[in-house]
């Protein structure tokens, strides 16, 4: 497994929608993350004028298009990103989102055994 350094871009904002009281949605053009990323995890937002600031995200994935999304079973929508304390102002077009934390992450199939003598196991 390769290690990959924080912080990494997680991904860059390709839209951005504000709800009244609820914050904002930032939406990307990926459909999965990077498996390090957990809703809750502080992330950096570096916008495209230099300036950089951290928030709280938690992860949102929606579908821009129902009708699409049921005629082909391989869609996979968009993964979008919530912040609740944030607005539409703070978060322009282009901002990047980069991933601080990083969690530890089971391989699909990949079983741990126990590795010693038969009289050292339980």
């Amino acid at each position: 497994m390769i290690e990959k350094p924080l912080p990494r871009l997680l991904l860059k904002v390709k839209g951005v929608q504000d709800v009244l009281g609820k914050g904002v949605q930032v939406v990307s053009d990926i459909t999965d993350l990077d498996v390090g990323y957990c809703g809750g995890d502080l992330v950096e937002l570096r916008k495209p004028d230099g300036s950089a600031f951290q928030s709280v995200s938690s992860l949102v994935r929606y579908s821009l298009d129902p009708l699409l999304a049921v005629s082909n079973p391989e869609y996979s929508p968009p993964v979008s990103l919530w912040f609740g304390d944030l607005s539409k102002a703070d978060i322009p077009i282009g901002t990047e989102i980069w991933m601080l934390v990083d969690h530890p992450v089971a391989l699909k199939g990949r079983r741990f055994e126990y590795i010693g003598t038969p009289e050292e196991q339980p």
